[in-house]
């Protein structure tokens, strides 16, 4: 019964409309160019081959507790710089 849903989901998730804060972030150059500071464990990322997926958005050095911390650091460095002439980062409430 599990898998019947999982399945069903899998295939409704075709017809529906992206997350609007994963759409925002891959339009405005991914994970690598935007600085999020969010209370989220994940995202959904988009591949090359035009399918999307799940990742989490810690690192291997950097636990998911103090991500915000690092992203802020990032982003105050200079080092989430995207494509624009503009540096980005995406707060919500949740991160403070």
């Amino acid at each position: 019964m599990k898998k019947e849903l999982l399945d069903k989901l899998e295939k409704l998730s075709e017809d529906l409309p992206p997350n609007t804060l994963d759409e925002l972030i891959d339009e405005l150059g991914g994970p690598e160019s935007v600085a999020e500071m969010t209370g989220r464990k994940g995202r959904v990322v988009s591949n090359d081959d035009g399918s999307i997926s799940y990742e989490s958005r810690s690192e291997l050095d950097v636990p998911v507790e103090i991500l915000n911390i690092t992203e802020k650091q990032r982003f105050m460095a200079g080092d989430k710089v995207p494509f624009s002439l503009f540096r980005l980062e995406i707060f919500t409430f949740s991160a403070s």
